[in-house]
């Protein structure tokens, strides 16, 4: 009860409203003021974070451009939804490699399929994740928890301490020849880019990656989080032309963002 309370108090402050439950899947369906459906379950820790929290609210001048955003590890698509309500995002690109999360993410983004084709932003969804090589791995996560996993190789004190644990293989795609073709695609379209990365641990490979690749250079904007500590990210980052703006969270966990020096 007291977790509903907490929920309702967020939805009633955010003006976000009750719409239906989907009898077939058991989800509800929420209406924001921006009127994106967003469905969620038992688990909406993750909701709440984007939708009320607002963990990825950026100052006008970040966004005053038309953009493409990279969504990796898009979980349900919520952060995806919450930057289309953004007037200059007309480009999305969502990776999540765990096909439960993933027809998650499928079915909300079905829901607003008239509201994003009305506004003119293209989504793209993929059912595989990133990292600095292509690779077929092991992810161990959390039943009933999207948000907790983690790849093989890496550390989540979340999912190492929970013996409920459920392990698949997924499909990874190596970050430069991935991005190379989506910057293919938009190339003409002189949009900047925005990358949000809440990958799990992975981002460290992935970030080592696109610096020696110069590819890190193409984006504008960068958020997310890093799990195991800042540091090395931060040293990459600055060395390719990147200020960070903010930081966050406690102890290894901190949320971030890097803007690109003006030259």
């Amino acid at each position: 009860m007291h977790r509903a309370n907490i929920l309702a108090s967020a939805m009633h402050r955010n003006g976000i409203k009750y719409i239906r439950r989907d009898p077939k899947s058991g989800k509800v369906i929420l209406k924001t003021p921006e009127n994106i459906y967003v469905a969620i379950d038992n688990y909406w820790a993750i909701f709440h974070e984007v939708f009320c929290a607002k963990i990825y609210e950026l100052e006008e001048r970040h966004t005053n451009k038309p953009f493409a955003l990279f969504d990796l590890g898009m979980n349900r698509a919520y952060t995806s939804l919450y930057f289309s309500t953004l007037k200059n995002c007309k480009v999305i690109y969502g990776y999540e490699p765990h096909p439960v999360t993933f027809d998650f993410a499928k079915y909300n983004i079905n829901l607003n399929n008239e509201y994003l084709e009305n506004k003119g932003t293209k989504v793209n969804i993929f059912n595989y994740g990133i990292g600095d090589k292509d690779a077929t791995l092991q992810l161990r996560s959390i039943s009933g928890r999207d948000g907790v996993s983690t790849i093989e190789g890496l550390h989540n004190s979340a999912v190492a301490e929970n013996s409920k644990t459920q392990s698949i293989d997924v499909k990874i795609c190596g970050v430069s020849n991935e991005f190379e073709k989506r910057f293919a695609e938009i190339n003409d379209l002189g949009l900047h880019k925005i990358l949000k990365i809440d990958v799990e641990g992975a981002e460290y490979g992935i970030f080592e990656e696109l610096c020696k690749t110069g590819q890190i250079k193409q984006f504008d904007l960068i958020i997310g989080e890093a799990h195991n500590g800042i540091e090395p990210i931060n040293t990459q980052l600055e060395a390719n032309g990147f200020t960070m703006e903010h930081i966050g969270g406690t102890w290894k966990c901190k949320d971030f963002l890097f803007i690109k020096c003006k030259k």
